[in-house]
C-alpha cells in the first residue's frame, strides 16, 4: 500500500472529527455567551481547510501550499489576538495547535500528515476532557469526535483494498458497534476511583462499578453504615440494596438530567439529551419488568424442562447441521413419488436437486452455462463423481433434449445417480 493519501471520504471523516474537536473546544466556556459565534467560526474554518483539502487533492500541489501559508498566517494571527488573552496557556496552546492543523489540512497528501492531524484531534479532545467545566454532555461533541476519527482510519486502511463499497460500510458499521460495545462494558463493569472521573463520566463511589456490593462498615468504628444509632430506625444496607439495579440506574439518570439545567447549554442539545434520557428511562424500565418475567419465570421452571429445552435446542442445532442433507432426501423422495405417474417431472426434481447440490458446493451455474456444461466442469472432482455427472447429463439430456420419451426406468436411473452424487458432495 503506498503512503499517498487517495481517498477524499478520509479527508471528509477527518475534517468531520477535526470540527467536533473544536466544537467540544469552545463548548466548555459557553458561559461568555459567544458560542453560536465560535461554532461558526469552527465551521468555516474546517470548510477552509478540510475543504480546501477535498477539492485539490488531484491539482496542482503549489496551489495548496499557497493556500496553507495563507490560511496559517491567519490562524497563528487569531490565535496571538484576541486568543492569547482569552486562555490559560494550556487553552492557548490547544487553541493554536486546532488553527494550525486545520490550516494544514489543506497539504495532507500522505499518511504521515494523516496521523499527525488525528493525533493532533486526539491531544486536544482529551484536554477538553478532562477541563473542570466538562461533563457528560461534552459526549455531545466528543463521542462524535472520536467516532469519525476511527471511522477515518479503518477506512484509511481498507482503501487499497478491492473491497465492494457496501462491505466496506458494514466493515466500518461493525468497527463502530464494537467500540460502542466495549465503551459500555468498561464503563458498567470496571471499577474506577473518583479521580478517573475525566469530566464525562459519572463520578466514582465506595464501590464503583455497576454491581454495588453492601458496605461492612469502617474497620474500628464498630457501625454499619445506614443502621443508625441507637434505637434507629432499623433501615440498613438491606433496604438501600433491595430496589435493584434499576433503581441505580434510575438515580443515574435524574443526576445526568441535572445537567440540563444549564441555561448556557443550545436548546437543540438541551432537547436531544432531553429525550435520550427519557429514552433510557423507558428502556429502564422495560429491563427491569423483563428481568423480573425472567426470574418468575426461571423459579416456575423445573429441572425437566431445562433438560427439554437443552435437547430441543440441540436437535435443532443437528438439523441445521444436517439441512442440505435433509433438502436433498425430501427432494429424491419427491422424485420417487413422481417416477411412474410423471417420469419428466421426476427427472427435472432430480436434475434441479443435482444442480441445487452443485451450487453449495460452490460451483454454481453461470449465466448462458447449459446444464452439461454446468455438471461436466466441476473442479477437483473425484473420477466417480466425474462418471456419475457424466452418466446423469447424458441421461437427462437424451429425454430433455434429444426427444428421448421419458420412462419411469430412466426417472428412476437420475434418481439414484443424483442422490450417490449429492451424497459425495456434502461429505467433502
Amino acid at each position: 500500500m503506498s503512503d499517498g493519501l487517495r481517498s477524499r471520504t478520509v479527508v471528509a471523516l477527518t475534517g468531520a472529527s477535526f470540527l467536533c474537536a473544536g466544537l467540544s473546544f469552545s463548548y466548555l466556556h459557553r458561559m461568555y455567551g459567544t458560542l453560536q459565534v465560535e461554532f461558526l467560526l469552527w465551521g468555516v474554518w474546517t470548510v477552509l481547510g478540510f475543504g480546501g483539502a477535498w477539492w485539490r487533492m488531484d491539482r496542482n500541489p503549489a496551489a495548496s501550499r499557497t493556500h496553507w501559508k495563507w490560511q496559517g498566517f491567519i490562524g497563528v494571527a487569531f490565535a496571538l489576538y484576541p486568543g492569547f488573552f482569552m486562555f490559560n496557556l494550556a487553552r492557548w496552546m490547544a487553541l493554536l495547535l486546532m488553527l494550525v492543523i486545520g490550516a494544514r489540512a489543506v497539504i495532507m497528501h500522505t499518511r504521515r500528515d494523516f496521523y499527525l492531524t488525528l493525533t493532533a484531534i486526539f491531544v486536544v479532545s482529551f484536554l477538553s476532557a478532562t477541563h473542570g467545566n466538562a461533563d457528560w454532555t461534552l459526549w455531545v461533541y466528543l463521542g462524535p469526535c472520536w467516532l469519525f476519527a476511527g471511522l477515518a482510519l479503518t477506512w484509511d486502511h481498507t482503501a487499497g483494498a478491492r473491497i465492494a463499497p457496501w462491505t466496506k460500510a458494514l466493515l466500518n458499521g461493525g468497527f463502530v458497534v464494537l467500540c460502542l460495545v466495549v465503551a459500555l462494558a468498561i464503563n458498567a463493569l470496571v471499577p474506577r476511583p473518583n479521580v478517573m472521573g475525566f469530566g464525562f463520566l459519572p463520578p466514582g463511589t465506595e464501590h464503583p462499578g455497576l454491581f454495588k456490593t453492601p458496605s461492612t462498615g469502617t474497620p474500628g468504628n464498630g457501625r454499619v453504615p445506614g443502621a443508625g444509632g441507637a434505637g434507629g430506625s432499623g433501615e440498613g444496607v438491606g433496604a438501600q440494596a433491595g430496589g435493584g439495579w434499576a433503581d441505580g440506574w434510575t438515580q443515574g439518570i435524574q443526576e445526568l438530567r441535572r445537567s440540563l439545567g444549564d441555561s448556557f447549554m443550545p436548546g437543540w442539545q438541551r432537547d436531544a439529551l432531553g429525550r435520550l434520557l427519557d429514552a433510557m428511562e423507558h428502556g429502564t424500565q422495560a429491563l427491569s419488568q423483563l428481568g423480573q418475567l425472567l426470574s418468575k419465570l426461571s423459579s416456575a421452571l423445573s429441572l425437566w424442562h431445562l433438560l427439554w429445552l437443552l435437547l430441543m435446542a440441540l436437535a435443532a442445532w443437528l438439523l441445521w447441521r444436517r439441512r442440505y442433507r435433509i433438502g436433498m432426501r425430501l427432494a429424491m423422495a419427491l422424485a420417487w413419488v413422481l417416477r411412474r405417474r410423471y417420469p419428466l417431472a421426476s427427472m427435472r426434481v432430480s436434475a434441479a436437486a443435482l444442480g441445487w447440490a452443485l451450487h453449495v458446493q460452490g460451483h454454481p451455474q453461470r449465466k448462458g452455462q447449459s446444464v452439461r456444461e454446468h455438471w461436466n466442469s466441476l473442479p477437483q472432482a473425484p473420477q466417480a463423481v466425474r462418471s456419475w455427472l457424466r452418466t446423469a447429463t447424458d441421461l437427462y439430456g437424451a429425454v430433455r433434449f434429444g426427444g428421448q420419451a421419458p420412462t419411469a426406468e430412466a426417472a428412476d436411473q437420475l434418481r439414484q445417480l443424483a442422490t450417490v452424487t449429492a451424497d459425495a458432495l456434502l461429505r467433502r
